[in-house]
């Protein structure tokens, strides 16, 4: 199967959500690749090129209301919205099947990004006993905490409890809308210092206006506020865990993940030196840096 051919496997959720999950390439080894909020599966068709170029077989996961999944708000389906991350840890599982029963003598490496790396987090704290055949998890710049927008957590928090009470979950949060003309300006985005590859993803949503969403509903603040105090309890698992993040990354404070990191054993942190928030979207010398730590991770057994 060439890596440009993709084959669409469509899942259902246990609540009936459609879900989608992208194959791509041929080999002996399985990658589950977990994208970040917003972000469909064909964002990454270079990662995915490079590789399937180096004999992975490449599955990317549209999460539940993005991508071309199933489960966005109907009164406004361009809304990043959740309810619960636990269920977005659930469709994890679901994923996890589906890639072993596609390759089923394959290893599976799960590489997650952003708010995938948060899912991903919840999912192994959640999992005592994952797959046998789950041999490792790298994250990058996983969503452990909320960017600091200057507003001081507990009131971001009380807002977000009491609107959601209000029966307002579903509507976008405070200063948010449609993807727009904030999300095609370059400069200050924090996400990569690559102009071109930007301009791709712009391009891309342009015209795919489909896969755009926009910022988060309050009921999506309300779960990333709980699912961070979840994750700062720590946790154990047999899976070896390595959280790789931008040292330049403006989202997770890199104090609160070094103390994240020292409560879950089995686990390591590496920066990636001059990376924002998506390393692998950097210009080239920079992504270049972080595929260096990340080429060796991928090869380990």
């Amino acid at each position: 199967m060439p890596a440009d051919t993709v084959t669409d496997h469509w899942l259902t959720a246990a609540d009936g959500i459609r879900l989608r999950l992208c194959e791509y390439g041929e080999g002996d080894r399985s990658l589950l690749l977990l994208p970040g909020r917003t972000e469909p599966a064909e964002k990454y068709a270079e990662v995915v090129e490079r590789l399937t170029r180096h004999g992975w077989v490449v599955f990317v996961a549209d999460w539940r209301g993005q991508g071309r999944s199933g489960g966005r708000p109907a009164h406004n389906p361009r809304i990043g919205h959740a309810g619960d991350f636990d269920i977005h840890a659930a469709d994890l599982a679901l994923y996890l099947r589906a890639v072993q029963a596609s390759n089923p003598l394959s290893p599976i490496t799960l590489l997650a990004h952003s708010m995938g790396g948060g899912i991903t987090l919840r999912y192994l704290q959640t999992t005592p006993t994952p797959p046998a055949a789950l041999k490792k998890v790298i994250t990058l710049g996983a969503m452990i905490t909320l960017p600091d927008q200057g507003v001081p957590r507990p009131l971001v928090r009380l807002a977000a409890e009491v609107t959601c009470l209000l029966g307002r979950s579903g509507h976008y949060a405070l200063g948010q809308g449609d993807w727009g003309a904030k999300d095609r300006d370059f400069p200050d985005n924090g996400r990569t210092s690559d102009p071109a590859r930007f301009a791709r993803e712009v391009i891309l949503l342009t015209d795919h206006p489909e896969l755009q969403v926009g910022g988060p509903s309050w009921g999506w603040v309300r779960a990333a506020l709980r699912l961070s105090a979840r994750l700062m309890r720590g946790f154990a698992s047999p899976v070896p865990l390595h959280l790789l993040q931008g040292d330049l990354d403006p989202y997770v404070p890199l104090s609160i993940l070094r103390r994240f990191q020292r409560r879950v054993p089995n686990s390591t942190l590496t920066l990636l030196p001059g990376a924002l928030h998506e390393p692998l979207m950097e210009r080239d010398e920079v992504q270049a840096a972080a595929w260096a730590v990340l080429d060796p991770l991928l090869r380990q057994p």
